[in-house]
């Protein structure tokens, strides 16, 4: 009797861990979702993409004449991006579109990773040179992120220092 018992007991057993793992199995076809309640869009990779926060960008003159101590790195001149990442430790990646004739520049700004465990750490603001094919005048300039939606919009002149 004990024997059939225990048997019985490990057949049920069994079958109820059979049973979790399907359920686990089909939890796993759901898609990802990251802290900020966006799923991971590209599947093959996992990549999870993050907002980036208090994005800016602007327009750096150059100083004109080369000042006389020879020092150049406050004269810089060229289109920047600044952003705040949500975690240090993620990857990010700007894609520019330059559309001359309407005098706009579409700057797509993601910000992603891999991992879905990141370190809590302070997280300062980085600026980024913005590289592409730009004219002199004014333009229209919209940063997005991997999905289109609007961070950053606004009119901005590039003129070089007299």
């Amino acid at each position: 009797m004990k024997l059939h018992s225990f048997f019985a007991l490990s057949v049920l057993g069994l079958s109820l861990a059979l049973g979790g793992c399907a359920a686990d199995s089909s939890e796993e076809n759901q898609p990802s979702i990251n802290d900020d309640g966006e799923t991971a869009e590209d599947d093959v990779v996992a990549l999870r993409h993050y907002q980036a926060k208090d994005v800016e960008v602007f327009w750096k003159p150059g100083c004109g004449v080369r000042p006389p101590d020879g020092q150049t790195n406050h004269c810089q001149m060229g289109l920047f991006i600044t952003f705040t990442r949500k975690y240090a430790d993620l990857d990010f990646k700007q894609t520019v579109s330059v559309n001359q004739s309407a005098k706009t520049i579409t700057i797509k700004l993601d910000t992603y990773s891999r991992y879905s465990a990141h370190i809590d750490l302070l997280v300062a603001p980085q600026t980024e040179r913005v590289q592409g094919n730009f004219g002199m005048g004014t333009y229209k300039v919209k940063v997005v992120d991997y999905r289109s939606r609007e961070l950053f919009k606004d009119d901005i002149t590039m003129m070089p220092a007299p």
